[in-house]
């Protein structure tokens, strides 16, 4: 004779799903009473977060509403603001933003389909675990989702946090600034700005205008890009440069590109000695 059990399952978040979700069960004597499925979003307040900000600030904070799916809200905010000014967009431009919002219907759903839900279906724990016996369909899962992150790339700079390439890129330059005088040598630390009488306001300007003069020989000097070439990296550069002037006696920017250039090191007049 069968026997029947009753079962209660309550599984308040579920992890294999793109947002938040929950999954309450209950089996009376064999027989389902009750089911629930909740899919659901808590409150973001982003409405709130973005007032007071210039329209093309608030295209890209959208964007950090979700990683998955940044090109939903962005586009959500610029057809809000061009309904706002009467703007309706040429049919080319239509055109451009549907391609890039394809690749993140195509990167989602690759994601969700090979990744969240196919382990599931298929009864293992996790698609590193179904990998071990279905790789191809791993493969093409992350094939499908490679293709689509590089098709939001191609239009918005990057596949996470898009950013509007041309005039929407002020955020993309400061980060990456910020990052320059902070990891490629200029040691720009956290603690500047602040101090006794200004003092690391100070360094942190003459370090601003060392950056803004190498920007411009970056740009328009082919002598300190072929050292720049040569040594590989900026931090190596800087630490060249810094070694030269403290053992050697530089008369011209020129003189120590060439010096590093050349190996013209022993060339260079060392310092004269300090007999005072």
């Amino acid at each position: 004779m069968a026997t029947t059990r009753d079962i209660h399952i309550n599984v308040p978040v579920l992890t294999r799903i793109e947002g938040e979700g929950a999954l309450e069960l209950d089996v009376v004597d064999g027989v389902i009473e009750r089911l629930d499925l909740r899919i659901f979003e808590p409150p973001r307040l982003f409405e709130k977060f973005v007032e007071g900000y210039e329209c093309n600030q608030v295209i890209d904070m959208v964007a950090r509403i979700c990683g998955i799916c940044p090109v939903a809200y962005q586009m959500s905010a610029v057809q809000a603001f061009e309904g706002l000014f009467g703007f309706e967009p040429p049919a080319w431009l239509r055109d451009l933003r549907r391609a890039m919002y394809c690749g993140e219907w195509l990167q989602s759903h690759a994601l969700h389909i090979h990744l969240l839900a196919a382990p599931d279906f298929l009864g293992f724990e996790s698609a590193i675990a179904m990998a071990a016996k279905y790789p191809e369909a791993v493969r093409r899962g992350l094939a499908l989702q490679t293709l689509g992150n590089d098709l939001i790339a191609l239009f918005g700079g990057r596949s996470v946090h898009p950013v509007g390439r041309g005039g929407r890129t002020r955020w993309k330059i400061e980060n990456e600034t910020i990052n320059t005088l902070k990891n490629q040598g200029y040691r720009l630390e956290h603690n500047y700005g602040h101090g006794t009488k200004n003092l690391s306001v100070v360094l942190a300007l003459l370090m601003m205008l060392a950056f803004l003069v190498d920007q411009a020989q970056q740009l328009c000097c082919p002598l300190f890009r072929a050292v720049w070439k040569k040594l590989g990296s900026k931090r190596a550069l800087w630490d060249n440069l810094r070694s030269h002037f403290r053992h050697f006696r530089i008369l011209s920017m020129r003189q120590l590109h060439e010096a590093i250039l050349y190996d013209l090191a022993k060339e260079v007049p060392l310092p004269a000695p300090d007999t005072s």
